[in-house]
């Protein structure tokens, strides 16, 4: 990546409303290497960029979102891509080990008992979690995320990584981040999906994208504090976990007061 300055006179035009494309990739049958399907759209008079990455996550159902905006050059259409990696092309072109930097899986999850879990549906000891962190902690192959409300919808965005991110991400609609912690947790199996109950089907799965070992987890959360221990309706938590191949390393809390798990800074 380079960075330089410009003239912002050295353009001749500008779109205010651009036209955006839209896909989404997923494997129906994983392991089967040519296996990729993709569902396309094309999204008018979008008011952002921001606009139509909300969309497309809201839509996304587990699946891989890849965002373009519609160009022309020399009369013929084309795509300029603004967001997230084609799986199909990244896969072929690194080999079925590397990781797929990008991998995103979005969506609403229904918490029960304060119980949020990234693991196999196979694995779910949580009797011994200590949340020094006030937000996650890990017990074997099980990264657990502690919620502010007993019951109810959180939306979570998980984030598969080469590695660590050098810049703390920004927030949700203008918001930051209220808590941010890391933790080292080791998956052995696939595939980790993020799940509540023990015998409901499993949300946002595979979101290490087949891949096992040691990862390091930074995990981010927005207004726990809204409907703290109670049932709310609406979904007013925010979480999000970036995840990189990593040997395992102390917990450490980034941001947050760690009210929620009895300590504090």
């Amino acid at each position: 990546m380079r960075d330089e300055s410009v003239d912002p006179q050295d353009v001749s035009w500008e779109v205010d409303q651009p036209v955006y494309r839209v896909h989404y990739w997923w494997q129906p049958e994983r392991g089967a290497g040519e296996g990729w399907n993709c569902e396309e759209h094309r999204v008018h008079d979008a008011n952002s960029v921001e606009e139509v990455l909300r969309w497309a996550r809201e839509c996304a159902q587990g699946r891989e979102v890849v965002v373009y905006v519609e160009t022309t050059n020399g009369g013929a259409r084309g795509l300029l891509r603004l967001f997230g990696k084609d799986p199909h092309a990244v896969a072929s072109a690194a080999g079925d080990t590397a990781v797929r930097s990008g991998v995103e899986r979005f969506g609403e999850v229904q918490v029960v008992a304060r119980m949020l879990y990234l693991s196999t549906s196979s694995w779910y000891d949580y009797a011994n979690l200590n949340y020094a962190t006030g937000l996650a902690t890990a017990n074997g192959p099980l990264l657990a995320i502690l919620p502010g409300l007993h019951s109810g919808p959180v939306m979570v965005r998980t984030l598969l990584l080469e590695s660590a991110p050098e810049r703390l991400d920004e927030g949700v609609a203008g918001r930051a981040w209220e808590d941010v912690v890391e933790v080292s947790v080791s998956y052995p199996e696939t595939p980790i999906s993020v799940i509540s109950m023990q015998d409901a089907p499993p949300s946002l799965v595979d979101i290490t994208d087949g891949l096992t070992g040691n990862f390091r987890a930074r995990v981010h959360a927005l207004g726990r504090s809204e409907d703290f221990d109670l049932a709310p309706k609406e979904v007013h938590e925010h979480f999000l976990v970036q995840l990189w191949p990593a040997p395992p390393a102390r917990e450490q809390v980034l941001v947050g007061a760690n009210h929620f798990g009895g300590r504090s800074n």
